[in-house]
């Protein structure tokens, strides 16, 4: 290391010794030919580059002021010519042209342009000449970008939607624009080459906000001084090494990002053609190479050395760069110009009023009609060029310029910023005069320079101004943040989370008891909705139920959700789509549970008679404990379901019943464990997470080995029994004909390979969590209650045994006819919901709540435990009164949340009310209960995501006498 630091010193030293020398070895050279004006004061290595500050174009058009319009700069050891007069920019893309083709290669731009073979970045010769045809021909010409006219169209649509549902119908609303036009010109672009969005509705998947991420770092990068390129080899690393390792690792992340896009489309356009080969695909469904990258594709199957995928990632990157916050800053200025003149707004809508008929939005065919329009992108492009210093040029040789010698080598930069405010050329040039153009559209020589000039003129010239104007017109509305209110004593990174205490849902209450039905907090780095009021429940979850239909990604339930793919975790789209149809249909639908209806039965049945065992043979109560008997019931239902096992209670004390006991009590610790780190910055976050990540880990591990052994047993049983069916060997009564819920996955399976094992996994495991101590601790809550109100215990058993037969169990088709006991479950839901807020929500878009504005990407949490109290809704909210459910057993709107609401509610309601109704009922029918001594039963609420008791319930039971002889023959 002391030798590296050694030898780099050594190098920097005879760097600083030689380099006069060798300067002024070059100066004697060129004091023979006639030169540019130079500004004095340069200094050895740096040349001109201390003269020069931000922003650059101002620097140099204050240096040609005093010095002259062209003017040969030294930035280092670069020979800088710079030109800031409309002739002699009009000479060097003219006359000297050619020259003047080449690109400087700057040693912080080799990586993220491909070694220099970009479009925009290539030196002059065959290669750039090949990427500019392929561009302008195949990419940006007038048919191609005609071809994407509907791509554009959607978008500015899309924008000129969300515009009208954020804006309030009596006045002006305040927005704010930016982000709004950049990530239109970003989805646009996207669209064109991949077909893709990242910005905006539905773009809250994984793929999107890495996409995101990349171009924010990379946009931020590329703004980057990089004094390095100008100095010598070893100076300029020093300078460059700070950011040197950021660029590298964003153009390894970039560049494997656009090598997926590209392998995706290879892979879709393959699969396409296999569909056209077997007759599969309609002729109107052909794609017709749709996206740009398809048709670079289509050229590579026959100049595969020639474009090959870096050809294809580098013109991706190039038009990403060029052709996206270029568009959005111009409509950007555009906009701000307008407002600054009223006037010359009213004119442009007045044009387009007149020009384009009523009830429709502008389209680009309109274009054409609007010449005040074209007018005031011209000014604004005049006054605020997307490139005030054009992109560097480099002379290929020696040549002339304003009767100069320029010795080849020498960077060229065209100030057009100072060219286009030039007195001479326009008169009152910082004046926002659009009807300069009204004459004569087209300017001539070096005059306006927007888009550069010469060959290597920007081939999207067509493209931007396609964006800029149809945008343009469809910007018209502003819009205040009007946010929800937000508790004070918001902390630095911490945001309101050191306001919160467990349980969660009673600190969020008092919060709101305090501020407010509707907050927004800050949870670290994530914006939360807090709503705690019907009417804004319903609002969120009918009226804004697309918008609130995704799910916020935890980094600590990245394992256990199998990457956030469970039918609970998955972001919102297809996929969802498609797992809650199957849970729905195959698995969770009336008929699917009527099938199973003697596996809740039989596990009823057992732990009635685990309960008359237990009972003393003298008559008296003996002292029960529930919690662990009807989680077991409840784990064994789900299990015997989904795999035809039991692993709780009587014969279940094998090696894989107990393996698997273990991964359930491991599991539901770590799901209580609070994970502050899912809310903090990512490093943060990590050390937050680091505690339990391992067990995490292990725990995630442990259960995906398990449950995958579950799948290949039923994959071997069906197989064999397939065999023995084909052989004759299996008799029609013993067909198992998929009893089991992974039976029915796996028959899918082999006619949709998309449902593979990891799917079946994740639906399991989510069934399991969701699916067992929700059941468990309603009947524990229930029973709870009615040990603490005997006189409503006794109207459920007068009610049970007057509709159910003496000598036989209560069974579920029962139910039906007990509605007093369904009372009991939804009053004991109302008190104690088994999600007291209900599973985080995650907003896909901006809306309206309450008629605040919510912004996308915000958590929403619905406070169902408050909103279940709330005493303008319900009479004596803390009372236990299930009367109140027997006129109405449905209660409109967002009174009660036991399962949710909205296109997100629990598919498993079914099932619950099923078990939930049978097991309490059975209780009830079959035992006398009474508390332990004279109190009450404590009912303090523990902590956990389920809000089950803080201390098991244990209660007194005995056989009642008028079902002893039943009980005595299970």
């Amino acid at each position: 290391m002391e030798a590296i630091y050694i030898f780099t010193c050594l190098a920097l030293f005879l760097s600083l010794l030689l380099l006069p020398k060798l300067f002024k070895t070059k100066t004697d050279k060129n004091k023979k030919k006639h030169l540019p004006p130079s500004p004095p004061n340069s200094l050895p290595i740096l040349g001109h580059l201390h003269l020069i500050k931000k922003p650059l174009h101002q620097s140099l058009a204050q240096l040609s002021a005093r010095h002259g319009q062209i003017l040969l700069c030294r930035f280092g050891i670069r020979p800088v010519l710079v030109v800031s007069s409309a002739s002699f920019a009009e000479e060097c893309f003219t006359t000297n042209d050619l020259s003047f083709a080449n690109r400087p290669k700057f040693p912080s731009t080799r990586l993220s342009t491909y070694n220099h073979t970009s479009l925009g970045s290539a030196p002059y010769g065959p290669h750039w000449r090949d990427m500019r045809r392929i561009a302008t021909i195949e990419v940006l010409s007038g048919h191609r970008l005609s071809f994407f006219s509907d791509v554009r169209a959607d978008e500015a649509r899309a924008l000129a939607h969300r515009l009208f549902l954020d804006t309030t119908q009596e006045d002006f609303t305040r927005v704010e624009l930016r982000s709004r036009l950049f990530g239109l010109a970003m989805n646009v672009m996207m669209k064109m080459m991949v077909g893709k969005r990242y910005y905006g509705e539905e773009s809250g998947d994984g793929e999107a906000r890495r996409f995101r991420e990349l171009v924010e770092e990379s946009f931020t990068l590329a703004g980057a001084s990089n004094v390095g390129d100008f100095l010598p080899s070893v100076v300029g690393w020093f300078t460059r090494r700070r950011v040197q390792s950021r660029m590298t690792h964003i153009h390894n992340y970039r560049d494997k990002f656009m090598q997926a896009l590209v392998e995706e489309r290879r892979r879709k356009i393959m699969k396409e053609e296999q569909e056209k080969e077997a007759g599969e695909f309609a002729e109107e469904d052909q794609r017709n190479h749709k996206t740009m990258i398809d048709a670079i594709l289509s050229l590579q199957r026959t100049h595969p050395e020639q474009y090959d995928d870096s050809f294809i990632k580098s013109l991706v990157t190039t038009l990403l760069s060029a052709g996206t916050d270029t568009s959005s800053n111009t409509i950007e200025w555009a906009m701000s110009l307008l407002l600054n003149n009223p006037e010359k707004l009213e004119k442009v809508r007045e044009e387009v009023d007149e020009k384009v008929e009523k009830g429709r939005l502008l389209d680009e065919s309109d274009l054409a009609k609007l010449p005040y329009l074209h007018c005031v992108i011209n000014e604004t492009l005049r006054l605020y060029p997307v490139g005030p210093l054009l992109v560097p040029h480099e002379s290929l040789e020696e040549c002339k310029v304003g009767g100069y010698h320029i010795p080849s080598g020498t960077m060229l930069l065209v100030n057009a910023y100072a060219i286009q405010r030039d007195p001479t050329i326009w008169p009152e040039p910082t004046k926002f005069l659009p009807e300069r153009f009204l004459g004569n559209n087209k300017v001539e020589g070096g005059k306006m320079l927007p888009f550069g000039m010469g060959r290597r003129r920007c081939p999207a010239l067509l493209l931007s101004f396609f964006l800029i104007a149809k945008l343009l017109i469809d910007n018209k509305k502003k819009k205040t943040q009007n946010l929800p209110p937000s508790p004070p004593d918001s902390r630095f990174i911490l945001g309101h989370l050191h306001l919160l205490k467990k349980p969660l849902h009673q600190s969020l209450a008092r919060l709101s008891a305090r501020h407010g039905p509707i907050l927004l907090l800050h949870f670290g780095i994530r914006r939360v909705l807090v709503v705690s009021s019907a009417s804004l429940a319903d609002e969120c979850l009918t009226t804004n139920d697309l918008s609130f239909a995704s799910r916020p990604k935890f980094p600590s339930t990245r394992l256990s959700t199998y990457n956030h793919s469970g039918i609970g975790s998955a972001p919102y789209g297809p996929q969802w789509r498609d797992m809650r149809r199957i849970a729905t249909i195959e698995i969770l639908s009336g008929h699917r549970l009527a099938f199973f209806s003697d596996v809740r039965a039989a596990e009823v049945r057992t732990l009635t008679r685990r309960l008359f065992h237990d009972c003393t043979d003298d008559q008296d109560f003996t002292r029960v404990e529930l919690r662990s008997r009807l989680f077991g019931l409840a784990m064994n239902v789900m299990m015997k379901m989904m795999a035809g096992k039991r692993y709780y209670g009587e014969e279940s004390d094998d090696g894989e019943a107990q393996r698997f006991r273990e991964i359930v009590q491991e599991g539901f610790t770590l799901a209580g464990v609070s994970n502050i780190g899912d809310f903090l910055p990512s490093v943060l976050g990590w050390f937050a997470r680091r505690r339990v990540q391992s067990r995490l880990a292990k725990i995630h591990s442990y259960r995906d080995k398990f449950m995958q052994a579950l799948v290949e047993e039923h994959r071997r049983k069906i197989k064999k029994e397939e065999e023995e069916k084909e052989a004759g060997n299996l008799a029609e009564e013993d067909q198992r004909n998929h009893k089991t819920m992974i039976d029915a996955l796996l028959s899918l399976q082999r006619t949709h390979p998309q449902y593979d094992d990891r799917f079946i996994k994740s639906l399991v495991t989510t069934l399991l969590t969701a699916g067992t101590d929700t059941s468990s601790n309603t009947i524990e809550w229930a029973m709870s209650l009615l040990l603490n109100n005997p006189e409503k215990l006794g109207k459920v058993k007068e009610e049970i045994d007057e509709k159910v037969e003496h000598g036989r169990l209560l069974n579920e088709s029962d139910l039906d006819k007990l509605p007093y006991l369904h009372c009991v479950i939804n009053e004991t839901l109302r008190l104690y919901p088994v999600g007291p807020l209900l599973a985080p929500h995650e907003s896909l878009e901006e809306c309206q709540v309450g008629g605040y504005n919510i912004p996308s990407r915000t958590m929403l949490l619905v406070n169902a435990y408050v909103i279940q109290r709330d005493p303008t809704i319900w009479p004596e909210p803390t009372k236990f009164l299930p009367e109140r459910f027997l006129e109405n057993n449905k209660v409109e709107g967002g009174k009660m949340l036991p399962f949710g609401m909205g296109r997100r509610r629990c598919p498993g309601e079914g099932l619950a009310m099923r078990e939930v109704g049978l097991v309490l009922g059975t209780l009830l029918q079959c035992f006398e209960w009474r508390r332990i001594g004279t109190e009450e039963v404590e009912m303090k609420e523990g902590s956990g995501l389920t809000m089950p008791r803080a201390n098991p319930l244990e209660a007194l039971c005995r056989p009642r006498e008028a079902m002893f002889s039943t009980l005595a023959q299970l």
